[in-house]
């Protein structure tokens, strides 16, 4: 960092903030740290926490579209926008989309059964 090695050559706080641009508080806390603190989001409430278990348990019974799923939430006090209401059944979408890809694997012993896949068989021509 910047500010540690100007204070390991012996700059004091205020040529450092200074130089940087930065408050000395700001460049006092930087030296205390040892190492850089991770950024984390913080935790924010939204509009739709409260219809979240409605509104996918509708839409993966009903299959809805967004639109449609919009007015009945309405009348139930959602307040945001239709833009946030797709955003959210976008996600529960790929959800349910993705569980019908999934296969199961079917083994049996050799020479108990035979598998061919006909869209790579062609008619014998005479």
């Amino acid at each position: 960092m910047d500010i540690k090695m100007r204070h390991l050559q012996g700059q004091s706080l205020r040529q450092i903030a200074q130089v940087t641009g930065l408050s000395r508080n700001t460049v006092r806390r930087v030296l205390r740290d040892k190492a850089p603190k991770p950024f984390q989001t913080p935790e924010r409430a939204s509009k739709l926490d409260p219809f979240k278990d409605y509104a996918a348990a509708r839409f993966l019974a009903s299959g809805l579209s967004a639109v449609r799923l919009f007015e009945e939430i309405q009348p139930q006090g959602y307040t945001g926008s239709v833009i946030t209401w797709r955003r959210f059944l976008r996600t529960r979408k790929a959800e349910a989309q993705a569980k019908p890809k999934a296969t199961v694997r079917f083994e049996t012993p050799a020479g108990h059964q035979a598998q061919v896949d006909s869209r790579l068989l062609r008619p014998v021509q005479k």
